[in-house]
């Protein structure tokens, strides 16, 4: 018997016959969406990560109030922070001083595990 053929066979039976005056019960294994989410959620850690106003705070203290206006960080992946940065001379700049500028995010943010430094141009 194929499965299409055993659900239909157990809805015929369960029912009093394929067409039969009862209706379907709706909560036959049906769940709402709310305990779905609340079930989807509970595994994901939204709380988890950097606090952006604080990534930027940081990176303005670490650079200087004059270089981050061209300057920006955008993301924290897997300890990799990405710095935005507005021109390629800047950048070859802050790649000469990358390990001083990893190590002084680092102590500042020290729970955070960030691990490298990627800067793009932007």
């Amino acid at each position: 018997m194929k499965p299409f053929q055993r659900f239909f066979r157990k809805q015929a039976t369960w029912k009093g016959g394929l067409y039969g005056d009862e209706p379907m019960p709706t909560d036959y294994r049906v769940k709402s969406a709310g305990s779905l989410l609340k079930g989807a959620l509970a595994n994901i850690d939204l709380n988890s990560g950097i606090d952006e106003e604080r990534l930027n705070a940081v990176w303005r203290g670490v650079v200087g109030g004059e270089n981050a206006k061209y300057t920006r960080p955008l993301s924290v992946n897997k300890g990799v922070l990405r710095v935005a940065i507005l021109q390629p001379s800047m950048k070859f700049h802050y790649q000469q001083i990358k390990r001083q500028l990893l190590r002084t995010v680092q102590h500042e943010l020290p729970g955070e595990g960030i691990t490298d430094l990627k800067l793009v141009v932007a």
